[in-house]
């Protein structure tokens, strides 16, 4: 059933119901319309699109090219101009680069090839001024594999709308630098330190002994008196001396001349330690006096000055 027939069996229909049969009929035509609009458009886009892309180098010298040294050699070309089974139709297309699967986007450029005047072709372009970013990733293939798209403008990796081609590109080798080893150094020899040479002092005369002269003869030498030994001090308020009284001899009788006074002989030492005439008393008293006036003294000062 075309639409037109469809449209005048629903105008019939909405003359015999009422405003509310009208609003449903609306509906329905708009969505039947919507419907066969949708296939007519799939209809055509189920023709394949004709023509076909080419990778090269820039300068076009190699046709179908498959391996390129590095991403930015690798160009594009439309297929021969003219009306031949390669021509491109006229229109805008997007540009893509892709892992062999389609599935990991690479690069890609929207709008950026026009075909016009049935020319049918384009390029040679270089994929690095096609797509971004530039240059494209590198793709996840181990082998090094690309697939290149070009695709009418809005249909970007629909089969029916886009032509592809594979291509590979060597990796890019690293160049490890090699490790330069620092340069040895030479040692520098230490010179040997030369010894200076000892002064030697000039000998030095043995002197000559100057003779000692011989003192002449003193004769007898005189003998040196001993010293007198110093009595022990007593101090006064232990012992104080009662001066002897010299006894005045009597008056003389008138004539009698005084008989000079006896000159005492002083006696030898008889061991023991006797009287000498003129002294006050046995040496040993003396030395026990001093001994004992000499702790007294002490006692005093002790008594003086406690500790």
């Amino acid at each position: 059933m075309s639409v037109r027939k469809l449209t005048h069996l629903l105008e019939s229909s909405l003359a015999i119901g009422g405003d509310k049969l009208r609003g449903i009929v609306f509906v329905m035509i708009v969505a039947i319309a919507v419907v066969i609009g949708t296939f007519q458009i799939h209809s055509v886009s189920a023709e394949p699109l004709p023509g076909a892309i080419f990778t090269t180098l820039l300068d076009g010298s190699v046709v179908n090219g498959n391996i390129y040294d590095a991403k930015c050699d690798v160009a594009l070309n439309g297929g021969p101009s003219g009306p031949q089974s390669h021509h491109l139709p006229d229109g805008v297309y997007d540009v893509a680069v892709t892992d062999p699967s389609g599935q990991t986007v690479l690069g890609s450029g929207y709008g950026i090839v026009t075909i016009s005047n049935g020319e049918g072709t384009f390029g040679p372009i270089s994929l690095c001024d096609l797509v971004v970013p530039s240059p494209y990733d590198t793709t996840p293939n181990p082998g090094g594999e690309y697939k290149a798209w070009v695709c009418v403008a809005g249909q970007l990796f629909s089969n029916n709308d886009c032509k592809t081609d594979n291509f590979k590109v060597r990796p890019a080798e690293t160049v490890t630098p090699t490790a330069t080893p620092p340069p040895t150094r030479t040692p520098t020899a230490t010179p040997t330190r030369t010894a200076t040479p000892t002064k030697t002092p000039p000998p030095t005369g043995t002197p000559t002994g100057t003779p000692t002269g011989t003192p002449p003869s003193t004769g007898t030498p005189t003998a040196t008196p001993s010293p007198t030994p110093t009595p022990a001090l007593i101090p006064p308020w232990i012992y104080t001396p009662v001066p002897t009284a010299t006894p005045t001899p009597p008056p003389l009788p008138p004539g009698e001349t005084p008989t000079p006074p006896r000159t005492p002989v002083a006696l030898p030492p008889t061991g023991g330690g006797g009287l000498v005439e003129g002294g006050s008393g046995p040496v040993w008293w003396g030395a026990v006096v001093a001994a004992f006036s000499l702790v007294l003294t002490s006692w005093g000062i002790l008594r003086r000055w406690p500790i």
